[in-house]
């Protein structure tokens, strides 16, 4: 196996072996937490793999790897991990090869457009980096920036072989661009069975809250009863910033179901 760069080191999760590079200051963090850096994100993801048996589980800024290891995947789901930080990608293909075999990897940002962008990439910790020139400007870091292919949700769902009717699951963690590639891929989350979208919330707008969960049913993750909790429908944005902000409740990150139009 070609010799990763960096300086190479491995966790376990599950079992199975997630490659970091030490030298990243997130992945020595990885390294510290023993692989367990998000334990209540790796719980709620946990929480939506046990909803169904899905058909496909799709990990969108996977990064190194380490939620898809949080879980125990659905046998015979097809699995997709996208990732496009070239510095990140070689440590998750030789995870994926080693740890989950015939898991596909596609080196591109998801976006509500398909074609190129700039990705701005956070030298300081890997994981936030973003296709977000707003993001920037908010972290006094050392960043560098390149070109990347973007693919549109949809189109990461055809490369998958998702047809109507099936049911998916999906981790969208991409840094500032999630309300925006939620709206671009309604429609085609709508067309499915069943699809589940653990979401990054924390960082979401006021307007992009009221949003979601105009077209969203929404739950959240209690974190004593380690269960996802089902917002009620007509709850405000408002509302739901202020239950994210409650003891008990996983600040970070959401689950959303696609509400059928009324």
């Amino acid at each position: 196996m070609n010799r990763l760069p960096g300086l190479t080191e491995h966790v376990v999760i599950n079992g199975k072996r997630m490659y970091i590079d030490a030298q990243d200051a997130r992945g020595a963090a990885i390294a510290r937490a023993c692989g367990a850096l998000h334990p209540v994100a790796g719980a709620l993801w946990r929480a939506v793999m046990a909803d169904d048996r899905w058909d496909a589980v799709v990990d969108v800024g996977a990064n190194y790897g380490e939620m898809l290891l949080a879980a125990e995947l659905p046998a015979d789901a097809t699995v997709m991990a996208v990732e496009p930080n070239e510095r990140v990608v070689p440590y998750l293909r030789r995870t994926l090869t080693e740890s989950l075999p015939g898991t596909r990897l596609q080196q591109v940002a998801v976006s509500d457009l398909s074609g190129e962008a700039v990705f701005h990439d956070d030298l300081t910790w890997w994981g936030n980096s973003t296709l977000c020139q707003e993001w920037v400007a908010d972290r006094p870091h050392a960043w560098t920036t390149t070109t990347v292919k973007t693919l549109r949700l949809g189109e990461v769902l055809d490369l998958l072989g998702v047809l109507p009717g099936m049911r998916v699951a999906l981790k969208l963690d991409i840094e500032g661009l999630e309300a925006r590639v939620l709206r671009d891929g309604l429609a085609r989350l709508r067309s499915l069975r069943h699809a589940k979208v653990m979401v990054e919330a924390v960082r979401l707008t006021a307007e992009e809250h009221d949003w979601l969960l105009d077209h969203f049913h929404v739950w959240y993750f209690d974190v004593n009863q380690a269960a996802l909790v089902r917002v009620h429908d007509g709850v405000s944005g408002a509302a739901l910033r202020r239950l994210l902000g409650s003891p008990g409740v996983y600040p970070r990150d959401v689950v959303v179901a696609p509400a059928a139009l009324s």
